[in-house]
Order: C-alpha cells, then structure tokens, then sequence
C-alpha cells in the first residue's frame, strides 16, 4: 500500500499559513544577526571619533584664537618698539642741542638752581633776576599758603641767609579763584 499524504485541514489562504524554515532562511537570518550586531560597535566607534573630533576642532579653535591674540601683541609690541627707538633718537638730537645750547649759556648762580630747585606742586615760576646775592624771584602759585610752603623750604634748604616774601596778591580782585601772584627775595 502506498501511503499518501494526509490531507490538508488548514483552511487559510495559502499566504497566511506559517512557512517552513528552510536552510536558507536560516543561513539568511545568522548572517543578517551578525551584520547587525558588527555594525553596532562600529557605529559607537564612528560616534566616538565623532566625540574626539569635536574636542580636536574646540582645542585647534581656542589655539587658533591664542594665536591671533599672541599676533595681535606682537604687532603691538613691534609697534611700540618702533615708537620707542623714535623717542630715543629725538632723546639724543635732544640731548646734543641742549649740550651745544648749555655751553654757550653764561653760568646759573647756586641761589638761582637752588630756587628752582626747591619748587612745590602748583608754584610757578615766571621770572628770576640776580643782582649781586640778591635774587628775586616772582611767579603764581595756587594759593597763599602753598607761598609760604615755598618760602620755608627755601630758607630750610641751607641755600639763603634771609628769605623775605615781597608781595602776595591775589590774581583774581574780587577773590574768587585762591591763584595768587608772587614775590620772594632770597639773600645768598
């Protein structure tokens, strides 16, 4: 007797029923499984050198802006190099002319220096005139009490025998602003 196959109960459409696993299927799946899970580390390596790049690119973006600051200073510095070796050689053209001008001036009196000298802040000499070891001094100062600072230290210098003030007038005749001009006579 031959058998035959049984007969077919399953009553779904034939795209409904279950498939049958065959060798193929399977080879297909394994392969796929592990394609899917080798990709898996080499997307976390890829979105790792992603990260590094990133941190690279901050790191050369922050150097980058260093180096133009440290060029921006340099240029600043060369700058200030060239002012400086400016002022140095209008320092000795200076320095000559003032040399040639200062031998062929008559010599100051120890009295005359010593008045300039002694000067306080907000005094202003406007002229000196020596005769003999007398020397009178005029100019504006501040105040009146800044005179009488000038005054004293004047005579504490050692420089003056007798330190006289001549007059002492404020600049302005209703008495607003305190500027006062001045007299001194200093006796040698």
């Amino acid at each position: 007797m031959v058998q035959s196959q049984p007969p077919d109960v399953n009553v779904l459409p034939v795209g409904y029923r279950p498939r049958r696993l065959t060798a193929r299927t399977v080879v297909a799946a394994v392969a796929l499984t592990v394609l899917v899970a080798g990709l898996i580390p080499l997307y976390a390596a890829l979105i790792d050198h992603k990260k590094q790049t990133g941190r690279v690119a901050d790191r050369l973006s922050v150097v980058q802006g260093a180096l133009a600051a440290y060029q921006g200073q340099q240029a600043g510095l060369l700058e200030t190099e060239e002012r400086i070796s400016e002022v140095q050689s209008e320092i000795a053209g200076l320095t000559e002319e003032f040399g040639a001008i200062g031998q062929e001036r008559a010599p100051r009196a120890d009295s005359v220096e010593a008045a300039v000298a002694y000067l306080v802040p907000r005094v202003q000499i406007q002229s000196i005139v020596q005769m003999g070891n007398l020397v009178v001094v005029t100019g504006e100062a501040g105040s009146q009490a800044l005179v009488l600072d000038y005054s004293g230290a004047l005579l504490s210098s050692g420089e003056f025998v007798n330190v006289r003030i001549l007059s002492m007038v404020n600049a302005d005749p209703l008495g607003i602003a305190p500027d006062v001009t001045f007299s001194v006579a200093l006796e040698g």
